[in-house]
């Protein structure tokens, strides 16, 4: 395996990775049963 295609194996990895961590943030955040008057706007 080439070391570049490893690099960029893991960028689209990494940036795969953040982009769902932050949907599953976002629902989870926008979806909480408690504290609705505290939440501030994104």
């Amino acid at each position: 395996m080439k070391l570049g295609s490893r690099v960029q194996g893991k960028k689209l990895y990494t940036a795969l990775a953040r982009k769902l961590a932050r949907i599953v943030w976002s629902v989870w955040y926008n979806n909480r049963p408690y504290e609705p008057k505290k939440r501030l706007p994104p």
